[in-house]
């Protein structure tokens, strides 16, 4: 019995496809399942990727002023850095339109305003991280190396705020 050779390949994981099935990556979980008449699978692909040359670390530091700053650890090229400023506007927007909703006894309206801030804040995190993926591939090999994220939210000013 043959293999069978997907009839679908989406160009986004071409490349990692035909890593798998030259050798060149190993498969690390895989699911199937049908969804009415076609079969989809689903699966993780280890590649060791070019290991050809030295490693460029990229830093990742999460900050207040900065939401963002990022650098190579040579300092061979200039720093990305993102203001933190349209984060806390959409905090202190929210919060304030939460806290009058609040007190006119609006709770279903300020339950949606909350999950309103979520979606502008999972957004604008899904932005920036492309945006630093996309400053580090600017790099030999690049490695992203972020800090210890653990207790940051002890630090900030908006502890103990929930959307």
């Amino acid at each position: 019995m043959g293999h069978a050779n997907p009839r679908l390949v989406y160009d986004g994981i071409k490349d990692p496809i035909d890593a798998l099935l030259t050798g060149d990556a190993a498969k690390t979980q895989l699911s199937v399942w049908r969804e009415g008449p076609e079969w989809k699978v689903s699966f993780t692909v280890t590649d060791s990727g070019d290991t050809s040359g030295e490693e460029t670390h990229v830093g990742v530091d999460v900050g207040h002023n900065y939401i963002l700053a990022a650098t190579p650890d040579d300092g061979s090229a200039q720093s990305f850095l993102v203001s933190g400023n349209e984060y806390t506007f959409v905090r202190r927007y929210y919060r304030s339109l939460r806290d009058s909703l609040q007190e006119a006894g609006a709770l279903r309206a300020r339950n949606h305003v909350g999950n309103k801030e979520y979606r502008r804040i999972q957004d604008a995190n899904h932005t920036l991280s492309n945006r630093v993926v996309e400053y580090a591939s600017q790099f030999t090999n690049p490695v992203i190396k972020l800090e210890d994220l653990e207790g940051i939210r002890d630090g900030s000013e908006w502890h103990g705020v929930h959307s």
